[in-house]
């Protein structure tokens, strides 16, 4: 269960929550606990919550645009309907979690663990995504949209119906997972891109 003074400093505001995230910088080695906390539909935009323990929180329609969620613990989360939007999610652990029908526009996932998540019909536009683990997640019907997916591990990832208009694949990092209905491009966008990567245009 979640460490009830530090769900009730959440709860009490951004204010509150800031002050005490500054006055006691060592809580940033004891990590803020909230394991299990129920949060759904809460404010929680432009928090600092980098470092948090989130495992399997209810999260469900949250709003997070631009939360600091770097390095969080989020595995087995319920983030369905969240609006992740600009928010940092750097080496985020996320295996397990559901991001169903969340938005992650211009989210920083890079280097984040999303192995085995189910990010069906979620909005991942302009995302940044390098180095993330999608190993066995489910992107069915998710827009990859400009996305950077240079050294993201799609390994077993069920891509059905995914939009991958201009998304950037490093050459050996192409998805080998479920591409039933993906589309992976009949031709080669001509802009400059980085060595060894290309441009995946839907249909």
């Amino acid at each position: 269960m979640a460490n009830q003074k530090h769900l009730d400093l959440l709860l009490s505001g951004k204010t509150l929550w800031e002050k005490w995230r500054r006055t006691y910088p060592d809580v940033q080695a004891v990590e803020p606990d909230l394991h299990v906390a129920d949060l759904h539909g809460a404010d929680l935009s432009g928090f600092d919550l980098h470092g948090a323990d989130l495992t399997e929180a209810n999260l469900r329609g949250a709003d997070l645009r631009g939360a600091d969620l770097r390095e969080a613990d989020l595995r087995n989360a319920d983030l369905r309907s969240a609006n992740l939007s600009d928010a940092n999610l750097l080496q985020a652990r996320l295996r397990w979690t559901d991001l169903r029908g969340a938005t992650l526009c211009r989210t920083n996932l890079s280097k984040a663990d999303l192995s085995k998540a189910d990010l069906r019909g979620a909005d991942l536009q302009g995302a940044l995504l390098d180095k993330a683990n999608f190993d066995k997640a489910n992107l069915s019907m998710v827009d990859l949209s400009g996305t950077d997916l240079s050294e993201a591990d799609l390994r077993g990832a069920v891509l059905q119906g995914t939009l991958l208009d201009k998304a950037i694949f490093a050459g050996e990092n192409l998805p080998m997972g479920d591409l039933n209905r993906t589309d992976l491009s009949k031709r080669l966008e001509a802009k400059e891109r980085r060595p060894g990567s290309i441009a995946v245009p839907a249909a």
